[in-house]
């Protein structure tokens, strides 16, 4: 097999080295690719611009609780719900058509997830196919998109006004829902009722104007409302909520 030209493949921008890009530019790209990607813990999957899953690492198909060699071929409509589906094809025809990262905040299986799509081209620069990174749980809630490299999906209006009329406990909570934990718990580490709970939440939505969780996390991210929690989680500590020296209340507050 004759060696690859690939000398234009990596950019400057990567920080490779001159030793590393020349060393590089003798590796069949496939081959990298492939090791890279079985080497992955990452929930990795490989989508045709028509929506088809053609790759999935063992990360991502345990998302949808099945053997990879079981959704190869599958496309999106026969894997994700329908109002899923659909969003999946504005996702890949978005990133289709960016040069940057598409970053997508969304809920799945009531966790938070963040999906990056890059589109991958061939030598005339056309599309020809979608990587689909996807960070779930934890590592959702610590991601940071990077400006230079992404754009969000779907951008919303900015809420930098409506986030400064939350009071401190309403953000304590909106925080709490962004990271995962459902209202039961939220009520039992704050040492509130759940109506108090459900109270807040109802705020959430009504201050910020939106209604689904997924929507929550695309706001506490882009304004890195995340970056507080530590200090959340201290401040109740200190307070004795979280050690149960306050007793419940059933108002709100």
């Amino acid at each position: 097999m004759p060696i690859p030209d690939n000398t234009n493949v990596f950019p400057d921008d990567l920080g490779f080295s001159t030793a590393l890009t020349d060393a590089l530019s003798l590796v069949d790209p496939a081959s990298l690719f492939g090791a890279l990607l079985q080497q992955s813990d990452l929930a990795i999957s490989l989508w045709d611009i028509e929506g088809t899953l053609m790759y999935a690492t063992a990360a991502k198909a345990a998302l949808f609780r099945a053997p990879a060699a079981a959704l190869l071929g599958k496309s999106a409509a026969a894997l994700f719900p329908s109002e899923s589906s659909l969003i999946r094809a504005e996702l890949f025809k978005h990133a289709a058509g960016e040069s940057k990262a598409v970053v997508s905040y969304e809920v799945i299986g009531n966790l938070p997830t963040v999906m990056v799509l890059n589109r991958l081209v061939c030598g005339a620069g056309t599309a020809r196919a979608i990587m689909c990174v996807a960070h779930v749980g934890p590592s959702a809630t610590t991601f940071r998109h990077d400006p230079q490299r992404m754009v969000v999906a779907q951008r919303s209006q900015d809420h930098t006004d409506r986030l400064a009329t939350l009071t401190k406990r309403e953000r304590d909570v909106l925080v709490m829902l962004v990271e995962g934990k459902n209202h039961k718990t939220i009520a039992e580490i704050i040492h509130r009722s759940l109506k108090t709970v459900e109270w807040h939440r109802a705020q959430l939505g009504r201050k910020l104007g939106v209604a689904t969780r997924a929507e929550l996390i695309h706001i506490a991210t882009r304004h890195e409302l995340l970056d507080a929690a530590g200090s959340c989680d201290r401040e109740l500590a200190e307070s004795g909520v979280a050690t149960g020296d306050q007793p419940i209340e059933t108002h709100a507050d």
